[in-house]
């Protein structure tokens, strides 16, 4: 299973890492992507991905991808609610088909351990789109506290992450995904869950449940 970390160099170190597989002769290997590494533009975050796709091909690794959407736990681990309640993001009212990244695992766990895989690529999505609107109003029954989502002006939520000290070109990778999310572009569903795993993906609201602890209030 083949997972690079976000960092400048990324497509060097999956070189690398493909070197080595290649050299010990595993017969075949699952890669983590992303959603829209096939597109003909991709995101910022993902340019790296589809790269490194292109880099799996040109191995001779016999190969399955994985490319996920945005995962639920992002509105744990990255944009929870702040100490006021609030989610700050400039995604409008656009859905995002958000995934349990458990889900992500079981696909994995599947394509890993039974054939027919090799040579293809499925983009996992959750069973719905949904708004970060949805997303607050679940968290907030939960978690029994309020959540409100704030509709962020994109330049304000720029100049709030350049604030913040994180550096321009991070910042520029947050807020094209952010776009990209925002225009509609990832609120497409797939059944590729369904298809693999022989069950639905989990909805927000069965993730919001099984982490409510994650948001409640000590």
């Amino acid at each position: 299973f083949m997972i690079t970390p976000s960092v400048h160099n990324q497509v060097e170190l999956a070189g690398r890492l493909l070197d080595a597989l290649k050299a010990a002769g595993v017969p075949r290997l699952v890669r983590l992507s992303a959603i829209g590494a096939e597109w003909e533009t991709p995101p910022i975050f993902v340019r790296e991905h589809t790269a490194t796709e292109a880099q799996i091909a040109a191995s001779g690794i016999p190969a399955t991808v994985l490319r996920p959407n945005s995962f639920m736990t992002n509105f744990i681990q990255f944009t929870p609610p702040d100490p006021e309640g609030n989610i700050r993001l400039p995604l409008g009212d656009a859905g995002v088909s958000l995934i349990d990244a458990r889900d992500v695992a079981d696909v994995a766990a599947h394509v890993l351990t039974t054939d027919g895989h090799v040579g293809k690529a499925y983009t996992l999505t959750g069973p719905a789109p949904v708004t970060v609107g949805e997303v607050a109003a679940t968290i907030a029954e939960v978690a029994g506290r309020p959540v409100t989502y704030v509709d962020m002006p994109e330049e304000a939520m720029r100049q709030g992450l350049l604030g913040f000290g994180l550096p321009q070109p991070m910042v520029d990778g947050m807020m094209d995904l952010w776009e990209t999310n925002r225009s509609g572009a990832t609120a497409f569903v797939t059944d590729a869950v369904q298809e693999l795993t022989g069950r639905p993906g989990r909805s927000f609201a069965e993730f919001a449940r099984d982490h409510a602890g994650a948001w409640r209030q000590a």
